[in-house]
């Protein structure tokens, strides 16, 4: 949670307290606490509802008169500005209202006057911009493009003055071919390295090509290259963060998630470009979405009717149909698609799930996987781990036995993602290496 760019906590007016994003209420939520750092009294502010998967309540910036506070509500990369009232104790004042049209967003910073707000634009993974809204006009927000698009985590002085982070990077895609028979695992080897970030990489079912989300046209866009790393087609050019692409059994359609409409939805597209296709327009929404093998059903995750959901519909159209009850994101099936996995948050931790297709016979398998990264084969399972101490792991987990061990380590700072070869030989991970600037602004305009 701490890699992630968030204010955590701002303090109160009178400077005799803090307001933090804490976890505590809910499994897996954060909510507003105030604190007294001279007591050390707790008192919640908030308690996010049940639809706030994974984040709920954070980032609290409390507005120059102290009556205010802004925060960010919601799921990651997908929350929106809510402002609550306090009273003369610190007390709430009502329910928590809406920001109308800011969203996405986090990391609220209040203008002097207190009737404006700067913020920063979430699109996926480390792409931002800051936007400025007037809380009495009416206008929609006005996205300050001439601050760049890596442009976060705004701070307003009480003159005005503007000082905000830039975060550049490179990626770099990885092949980490795999041991056998306790055989000590070679290097990884460089697939792609760019000046832009990478992630996601998903072999095609023949093992040729890789598809992965990739910022080298200036905008993350889904990009089809060969799995050496050149001979690269820009697949989607929607500048609305696509990412997390997913093969067709037969290799010539791509599914994937983008922000095109507003929030998380599941697309597909022709895996050599063309206009991208709305999955189920009828809804539920969502994102994360995978072909079965079989090549019968698109699985997905949706929080349109609350805490998020695995659905499936036919892969050429018709209803969806409820899957996972208990929640769930990230649905990939086994190669004999009898079986689904999925991700689900825990109490600090995100753990994996097998089902049958239709849901019947949960079981939990795997607990603390990170970066989203888990990968089926036929009789085995891969995923990355990270230990209390160390480098994060690349590990195997046996069905059949339930025996888990490492299978090798990365010692480099990764994003999400991990994809397996139709070979079973072969894991592709991504690399995200950042670099940040603090930037001021006088005479903000």
């Amino acid at each position: 949670m701490l890699r992630r760019p968030y204010r955590r906590l701002d303090w109160t007016a009178d400077s005799r307290h803090i307001i933090v994003g804490a976890f505590g209420q809910q499994p897996g939520m954060e909510s507003l606490l105030l604190i007294s750092v001279d007591t050390g009294e707790k008192t919640w502010l908030t308690g996010p509802p049940a639809d706030t998967t994974m984040s709920g309540d954070r980032e609290p910036a409390v507005s120059p008169d102290g009556t205010e506070v802004a925060f960010a509500r919601g799921a990651i990369n997908s929350e929106t500005l809510y402002i609550l009232q306090l009273g003369a104790g610190l007390e709430p004042v009502g329910a928590p209202r809406p920001v109308p049209g800011a969203g996405p967003a986090r990391s609220p910073a209040w203008l002097p006057d207190g009737r404006q707000l700067i913020f920063t634009k979430p699109g996926m993974s480390d792409v931002f911009g800051l936007s400025w809204i007037d809380l009495d006009s009416g206008k929609p927000p006005r996205d300050l493009q001439s601050l760049g698009s890596s442009a976060s985590m705004p701070a307003v002085s009480r003159q005005g003055r503007l000082a905000y982070s830039i975060v550049e990077g490179e990626g770099v895609i990885w092949r980490q071919d795999l041991p056998r028979n306790g055989e000590t695992p070679p290097p990884p080897v460089k697939v792609n390295a760019s000046a832009a970030f990478q992630a996601g990489a998903q072999y095609s079912p023949d093992g040729a090509r890789i598809a992965f989300s990739w910022g080298r046209s200036g905008t993350r866009e889904i990009w089809n290259c060969a799995s050496d790393g050149p001979r690269c087609i820009q697949v989607t050019s929607s500048n609305a963060s696509p990412e997390y692409p997913r093969w067709s059994p037969d290799g010539k359609r791509l599914l994937f998630q983008s922000m095109a409409e507003g929030d998380w939805r599941a697309y597909m597209v022709d895996a050599t470009g063309g206009a991208p296709r709305l999955l189920n327009r009828e809804g539920p929404h969502g994102g994360t979405p995978s072909w079965s093998h079989d090549g019968r059903w698109i699985y997905y995750s949706s929080r349109d009717t609350g805490a998020r959901q695995i659905w499936r519909i036919p892969a050429e159209g018709g209803k969806a149909v409820l899957i996972a009850r208990n929640g769930g994101f990230m649905p990939v099936d086994s190669p004999d698609s009898k079986t689904l996995y999925y991700l689900r948050e825990g109490r600090g931790t995100v753990n994996l799930f097998r089902s049958a297709a239709d849901g019947s016979g949960e079981t939990e398998l795997v607990r603390g996987i990170v970066y989203s990264g888990f990968a089926a084969g036929a009789d085995r399972i891969y995923y990355l781990h990270q230990p209390v101490e160390g480098p994060i792991e690349i590990r195997e987990f046996i069905l059949a036995t339930r025996s888990d061990w490492r299978v090798a380590t990365i010692d480099r700072p990764i994003t999400a993602g991990l994809g397996l070869s139709p070979d079973g030989k072969s894991l592709l991970f991504s690399e995200w290496r950042n670099r940040g600037s603090l930037m001021l602004v006088d005479n903000l305009q």
